[in-house]
């Protein structure tokens, strides 16, 4: 399946999440296909009061990238993956590559 198909299924679910982010359930069909993915890193966290979200980047198998939008963290004991009733969304990503440089040890 495409990049673009994963995207457009994944959205065309509307799924509030239930569960720890890589644990979560789309359905037997999605849920094979990001068993095959290659997943990177979470980025683009944002802190709310209970809880922080956060887009993890998935690599598909034609090469291309995507992110889904998931809670990363509850900060409450109390509190459920529900009670955030957070939608999932998918979305294209790119890869960047950054240089960074230190310095050499004298």
């Amino acid at each position: 399946m495409t990049t673009e198909e994963i995207i457009a299924k994944i959205n065309g679910l509307k799924i509030i999440q239930e569960d720890w982010y890589e644990e979560q359930s789309f359905g037997t069909e999605i849920d094979h296909i990001l068993c095959d993915c290659s997943w990177k890193s979470v980025i683009d966290e944002n802190s709310h009061r209970w809880y922080e979200t956060g887009v993890q980047i998935l690599e598909n198998t034609d090469g291309k990238f995507f992110g889904i939008s998931f809670v990363v963290e509850l900060k409450s004991e109390s509190m459920s993956w529900r009670d955030c009733y957070h939608r999932i969304q998918a979305f294209e990503a790119e890869e960047q590559i950054v240089t960074s440089y230190k310095l050499k040890s004298k």
